[in-house]
């Protein structure tokens, strides 16, 4: 968890730093990502939030998303996703389910649906301080 506060450190988004870490099923580093804009477009902290009706930023992609970007899909099934801030929105639970992970560590809930839907799915989720 260390780790992924770390990599929230980098996120380009002020309204939430979220870091996330993916590990294979023997908990080895395999990619990392934090929340901000897609690479070559402009970031938040450049050119400020773009908020939707519900006050969300449209302009970035969620620090799970990025992180499952940059992985080696052949080794995430069976793997750990650690997220230092919230779990994941619903959007990222189906992509967590899809890639086969099978555990995700986080330090708070974002959306009780969409862990109930990890959960359902066989996904473990573990709130850690």
């Amino acid at each position: 968890m260390e780790i992924a506060r770390v990599v929230s450190t980098r996120a380009t988004c002020p309204r939430k730093a979220v870091g996330a870490v993916l590990t294979d099923e023997y908990n080895r580093i395999i990619s990392t990502g934090y929340n901000g804009a897609p690479s070559k477009t402009d970031q938040c902290d450049e050119k400020g939030c773009d908020l939707d009706e519900r006050g969300h930023c449209t302009r970035t992609l969620h620090a799970e998303c990025n992180t499952l970007l940059h992985a080696d899909n052949a080794r995430v099934s069976g793997g750990r996703l650690y997220i230092w801030g919230y779990s994941p929105c619903l959007s990222c639970a189906k992509m967590v389910v899809t890639s086969g992970i099978n555990r995700v560590f986080a330090t708070e809930v974002y959306d009780q649906k969409a862990v109930a839907f990890l959960e359902k799915n066989g996904v473990k989720v573990i709130l850690v301080k």
